[in-house]
């Protein structure tokens, strides 16, 4: 993708009405260093967004990439067809699968097993929830247990 350019992409399901999964954007600049060398405003900028198979989740690479903090890539999850909201019972906090469906957020694995909820995330409908990529790493729509 080029750095100085707003990079708008979609992943969707298989299914035959093409159900989104995720939109992802990459705004101009958002994209500061790869490979420890700072990224140009013409420069090509390689990113991989990998689903999850079996997850509402996926892997965003290279690792060697620093998203900008001011402008961070965004993404939004729509999980209201294939989310799976009957697992609310497997945690006490939920009685119900409204109430799982609401603490639902975007978290990342900053290192070995250590999670962290993107700083920005929330729902922008029932069924949709969007945040800010901090960094280039595996990535899960979930709810703490």
């Amino acid at each position: 993708m080029r750095n100085n350019r707003l990079e708008t992409f979609r992943i969707q399901h298989s299914d035959a009405a093409g159900t989104l999964f995720a939109e992802f954007r990459f705004t101009p600049h958002s994209i500061v260093k790869a490979n420890g060398l700072l990224v140009c405003d013409t420069c090509t900028v390689f990113v991989t967004i990998t689903p999850l198979a079996g997850q509402y989740g996926f892997l965003v690479g290279p690792a060697h990439l620093v998203f900008n903090a001011a402008g961070s890539p965004t993404v939004s999850i729509s999980y209201g067809v294939y989310g799976d909201l009957s697992v609310h019972d497997s945690s006490a906090r939920y009685a119900t699968p409204a109430d799982y469906s609401a603490a639902l957020a975007i978290w990342y694995e900053r290192s070995g097993g250590l999670w962290e909820e993107e700083r920005n995330s929330a729902h922008q409908s029932a069924t949709v929830v969007a945040s800010a990529i901090d960094a280039p790493a595996i990535h899960l729509l979930a709810a703490l247990k």
